[in-house]
């Protein structure tokens, strides 16, 4: 849905990684919400692929109630917050 989204309005999607896992890399989706933010991200109108060099390990957290209570515990260490935890900019 994302994806069609960024497509059909020709400002592009972005695919991040943000950490490692045991045999997966964790990732996220990012549209930009006008023109001038597309801009400033350097978007095209497609698709736009990142990989951090540093790997950072995660691990997958199942539970809801479990990620909502890291979540506000750690939001503020956080370094990918603004794609992570939808602050906007």
């Amino acid at each position: 849905m994302l994806f069609e989204q960024g497509t059909r309005q020709q400002k592009g999607v972005l695919f991040d990684t943000i950490c490692v896992g045991h045999r997966e890399s964790f990732c996220y989706a990012w549209v930009p919400r006008d023109v001038d933010q597309a801009q400033r991200a350097m978007m095209s109108n497609g698709l736009k692929l990142s990989v951090k060099t540093n790997k950072i390990p995660g691990i997958k957290i199942r539970s809801w109630f479990y990620w909502l209570v890291l979540r506000t515990r750690y939001w503020k260490y956080q370094e990918l917050k603004k794609g992570l935890f939808w602050i906007e900019d």
